[in-house]
Order: structure tokens, then C-alpha cells, then sequence
């Protein structure tokens, strides 16, 4: 009798959804549990505390604890977010749960014109920390820097949403351009386009486009490890 052995992955996330901040359907939640995940929110965990929060009881080595339901796992993996820079508590302004400087419209910090503050450690309502919104941020900084050399008025920040796109497995993604909502191998296709065209030369697109060609048809992956030596104590 042979024996047969599988692995079986469980996503918590505090919202419904798998992405809280992202267009996802029910063909993204159909993918996830096609991959072998089984997606848990936490409504019955919030229900019980009456919190908007969800607040996990116990994790550890063996598994998580979640209200009253113990999920035994051999490896658990928390992705709580990311912490934004220290550099921001250092300015002694106010700041946001997640650590982020409160700026003015025209990204400077309160009471300091001269101290402009962009990228993830800017609160900007509505403006998510990606690559885009730091990068629009930049140029407006750089603009408002000149325009008060030249005695000039500052602009204020109004953040331009070109869309979003995440990958969630081969030729599968979801994007949200505007009003248009793709899944799927189009969603797939436009996140790879995309991805690719803002590589900064040709000679980085073309390994990149190589690279994933490969793994595609080879269906192999490959990971570029830096490890150190190992050093065996004398003796």
C-alpha cells in the first residue's frame, strides 16, 4: 500500500478577502483553493471580541490559535505588514498607527516646510504604499523644492491611480485598471507586460523575458542563494 503525502496551506486574513486592499473575486478565492489553500477571514473571531480587529490568541511553532479553534501546523508563516522606518518617530511629529509621518498637502512636514516626506513613511489618505505613488511623490517634492527657490507657489499631492495588478499563480492574476477588471490569463499577461516594461534597460528585459520564458515552458524555478561558509571550530 503505498503511501501518499500532500501539503495543504491555510491563509488567515483579518478581512474577507484574501486582499484587502485589491480587487479580488470569486475566481481569486477558486484559485487559492485550487493551489491547495484554504482561506479563513476572521468574522467569527471579530464577532466574539466585537473588534474590527482580528487578533490571533496563540501562534507558535506547532500551529496558531485562532478564538477557539487551535489549527495544528508544522510551519507557520506571519506576514503582519511592514514597519515603517524609525527615521519618522525621530522627527517628533504626529504619526499614524502604522508609523507613518502626517504631512501636509504638499508633502512637507507639519511646521517644517524645509522637510518634505515621501514614499511608504508619508500618510496620504487613500494613497497605498507602492512604487507609483512614491514615485509621483518624488516628483512633486522635487518640483515644490524648486518652486520655493523661485519664490514660486507649492502644488499639492493629488495621486494619480493607474491600477493595480498582483500574480497569484501560472497564468493566473488579477488587475484592476480603472474601471476595467481582468482575471485570469489576460490579468496574467498585462501584469507580465507591465512588469517587464518598467525594467530600467533593454539588456535587463531581455534576461528578465528569458528568464521567465524558461520557467514557464521548463515549469522549473530558480533561486539565486547567497550563503555563507561554514566555519568549523578548530579542533
Amino acid at each position: 500500500m503505498g503511501l501518499t503525502l500532500a501539503s495543504v496551506f491555510r491563509l488567515l486574513q483579518e478581512e474577507p478577502r484574501a486582499f484587502c486592499e485589491f480587487f479580488v473575486d470569486d475566481y481569486t478565492e477558486g484559485m487559492l483553493r485550487k493551489e491547495g489553500r484554504d482561506s479563513t477571514d476572521g468574522s467569527a473571531e471579530r464577532a466574539e471580541r466585537g473588534s474590527g480587529r482580528l487578533i490571533f490568541k496563540l501562534f507558535d511553532a506547532e500551529g496558531v490559535t485562532l478564538g477557539p479553534e487551535r489549527i495544528a501546523a508544522k510551519t507557520v508563516i506571519w506576514a503582519a505588514g511592514v514597519a515603517s522606518s524609525p527615521l519618522g518617530r525621530s522627527l517628533g511629529v504626529a504619526l499614524d498607527r502604522a508609523g507613518r509621518v502626517e504631512v501636509e498637502s504638499d508633502l512637507s512636514v507639519p511646521g517644517h516646510p524645509e522637510i518634505f516626506v515621501i514614499g511608504d513613511l508619508a500618510a496620504v489618505p487613500g494613497v497605498p504604499g507602492i512604487a507609483p505613488a512614491a514615485k509621483q511623490m518624488g516628483r512633486l517634492a522635487g518640483l515644490n523644492i524648486l518652486n520655493s527657490i523661485h519664490g514660486k507657489q507649492r502644488k499639492a499631492f493629488h495621486y494619480r491611480d493607474y491600477g493595480q495588478l498582483a500574480t497569484i499563480g501560472r497564468s493566473a492574476a488579477v488587475a484592476m485598471l480603472g474601471k476595467l477588471k481582468l482575471s485570469g490569463f489576460p490579468a496574467w499577461f498585462v501584469w507580465l507586460t507591465v512588469h517587464i516594461y518598467f525594467l530600467i534597460n533593454f539588456r535587463n528585459r531581455l534576461m528578465v523575458m528569458f528568464d521567465l520564458a524558461a520557467a514557464y515552458w521548463t515549469f522549473q524555478r530558480y533561486a539565486r542563494v547567497v550563503m555563507r561558509p561554514i566555519r568549523k571550530p578548530p579542533g
